[in-house]
């Protein structure tokens, strides 16, 4: 059967920050998030139309290490971490 084709969907999501740095070049960041995900599909198969919705909410924990440096000519900043997902619902 072929597969369904994706559809454009949009959701909101709502996270807060808070971070600490220990100097001016690394710090850390950690968030707490609540996201609304959806995600649908629309085609045939066996020539007959399909539809599918997926919603799910997810409570979402990123944990991110930041590095800044700052000169006359270059302005750099880059974070790197983990998130962890955790799910609420799905239907």
């Amino acid at each position: 059967e072929p597969f369904l084709d994706y559809q454009i969907t949009m959701r909101p999501a709502v996270n807060v920050q808070l971070g600490y740095d220990w100097n001016f070049n690394w710090g850390i960041r950690g968030e707490i998030g609540y996201a609304m995900l959806v995600q649908k599909y629309k085609g045939t198969q066996v020539t007959i139309p399909a539809t599918r919705n997926i919603k799910s909410d997810y409570l979402q924990f990123p944990v991110l290490i930041k590095y800044r440096t700052w000169n006359k000519n270059v302005h750099f900043f880059a974070m790197t971490g983990l998130q962890l997902n955790l799910l609420l619902s799905s239907k």
